[in-house]
């Protein structure tokens, strides 16, 4: 179902390119924490936005979580994005770098967890060396 969402850019949308409602306006608003401005943040983008995390993370919820994280940031943020060129961009990259520390979390949980099943296997005179190996094994793929 999220398949069919179609990404519109900011400039391309009809909230915030009328008269009414331009790009200037809808940053001060935000700046200003209004609640109209957190709307059209969540009706613009919440579901592109979820598409795009779910691209990167492979789970429905855990992209909705992403996504209502940086949006809730944004909301939370006490500095101002007046100095920001492109705001699309930034939410957008919000959204990328927050998938991509949620992937990184889980590859070193699961290296974790692959590190106590080895060491529960093995018998427990072996653990040193294998800790040993472990040590080596990550100094030599820091190093690549």
């Amino acid at each position: 179902m999220l398949n069919a969402i179609k990404i519109i850019p900011l400039h391309q949308n009809n909230i915030l390119s009328s008269k009414s409602m331009q790009k200037p306006l809808f940053i001060e608003q935000l700046n200003a924490h209004e609640l109209s401005a957190f709307e059209m943040l969540y009706k613009q983008y919440y579901k592109a936005l979820t598409l795009f995390a779910y691209d990167f993370v492979g789970n429905q919820s855990e992209a909705e979580d992403i996504v209502q994280d940086v949006i809730v940031a944004i909301w939370l943020r006490e500095d101002t994005f007046e100095n920001i060129k492109s705001f699309e961009a930034y939410i957008y990259n919000a959204v990328k770098f927050k998938s991509l520390n949620i992937l990184k979390r889980k590859n070193i949980a699961q290296r974790y967890i692959d590190e106590q099943t080895i060491k529960e296997t093995l018998p427990s005179e072996s653990h040193s060396s294998i800790e040993e190996l472990y040590i080596a094994l990550f100094k030599a793929i820091d190093t690549l």
